[in-house]
C-alpha cells in the first residue's frame, strides 16, 4: 500500500513538474518569443509604410496650418499617417493625396511644439478623392485644365441680371481685384457651370455679362447647390491667382461662399 502511495505521489510530482514547465517558460524562451513577436510587428509596420517618392491617399481626419505648412493627419484605411505639405486650403473630411513623399522620422516641429514619431512631408495635394497615381500625371492636369475652363459667354442669356445691394459685377471685381483680396465681395450672376464635390466643395462659374474674355467669369466654391441656368446672389472671400496644382488654376475665386437664389 505504502509503495503504492509513494508511485501515485511521484507521478503526480512528476506531472506537476510538466505543467509548471508548460506554464511557464524559462527566461530564455520567454525573451525568443519576445523578439519574434517584435520582429513581426516592424516586418508588419514597414510593409504598410509607403516608400519614398511614392504616395498616400485616404480621408483627412485632421489639420493644422503652421509655419506655411500645412499638417495632415490621414486615415488611409489601414491606419493613420501624418503627412506635410506647403499650406494648402484642406479641411477636415475631404479625400485627398498627398504626392512625392518623405519619410521624417522623430521630427521636431518648433512652431507647433510638437514632435512626430513619423511625418511625411509632401511635393503636393491632389485635388478630389481620386489618386493621379491611377492615371497619368498628363491626363491629370488635363482634366484639372478641363474643370477651370470657363464656358463661352455667348452660350448664355445675361439680360436681366442686377447688382444687388453693396455690391459688384464681374468685371468690376476683376478691374478692383488687387483691393478687393482676402475681402469678402458680393455678386449677382447666372450659373454658367456647376462640378459637385472636387475636394469636397461644390464648384460654380458664375457671369453676369460684364467683363471680356478672361475677366467675365468668377468661379465660386461653396457647400450650397446650384442649377446651371440659375440666377443666384453669391457672397464671399475674393482670392487672387489660386493654385491648388495638377492644373486647377485661377486668376479669381470666391471661398466658402454663401448663396441665395433669385
Amino acid at each position: 500500500m505504502k509503495k503504492l502511495v509513494l508511485t501515485i505521489l511521484g507521478i503526480t510530482m512528476v506531472m506537476s513538474l510538466f505543467s509548471a514547465c508548460e506554464a511557464k517558460p524559462s527566461k530564455e524562451t520567454q525573451a525568443w518569443i519576445r523578439n519574434q513577436q517584435m520582429q513581426k510587428q516592424q516586418q508588419s509596420a514597414a510593409a504598410s509604410q509607403p516608400e519614398n517618392g511614392g504616395s498616400i491617399s485616404g480621408v483627412v481626419v485632421e489639420t493644422m496650418n503652421a509655419g506655411g505648412y500645412s499638417y495632415l493627419n490621414i486615415d488611409t484605411g489601414s491606419g493613420q499617417v501624418w503627412a506635410a505639405v506647403k499650406e494648402q486650403p484642406v479641411t477636415v473630411g475631404m479625400t485627398i493625396t498627398v504626392e512625392g513623399i518623405m519619410a521624417m522620422p522623430d521630427f521636431r516641429s518648433e512652431t507647433l511644439d510638437r514632435t512626430f514619431d513619423l511625418i511625411y512631408f509632401g511635393s503636393s495635394v491632389a485635388p478630389g478623392g481620386k489618386a493621379p497615381g491611377s492615371m497619368p500625371l498628363a491626363e491629370a492636369i488635363k482634366q484639372g485644365k478641363e474643370h477651370s475652363k470657363a464656358p463661352k459667354a455667348d452660350e448664355f442669356d445675361f439680360s436681366g441680371i442686377t447688382v444687388p445691394s453693396g455690391g459688384l459685377r464681374v468685371g468690376e471685381i476683376f478691374e478692383q481685384k488687387t483691393d478687393l483680396k482676402g475681402k469678402t465681395v458680393k455678386l449677382r450672376g447666372k450659373v454658367v457651370k456647376f462640378v459637385p464635390q472636387v475636394m469636397g466643395k461644390n464648384w460654380l462659374h458664375i457671369q453676369d455679362g460684364t467683363g471680356s474674355q478672361g475677366t467675365n467669369d468668377i468661379t465660386v466654391t461653396t457647400a450650397a447647390t446650384a442649377a446651371v441656368g440659375d440666377i443666384i446672389t453669391v457672397e464671399g472671400v475674393l482670392a487672387v491667382d489660386k493654385d491648388f496644382g495638377y492644373g486647377y488654376l485661377y486668376d479669381l475665386i470666391i471661398e466658402e461662399a454663401k448663396l441665395s437664389s433669385e
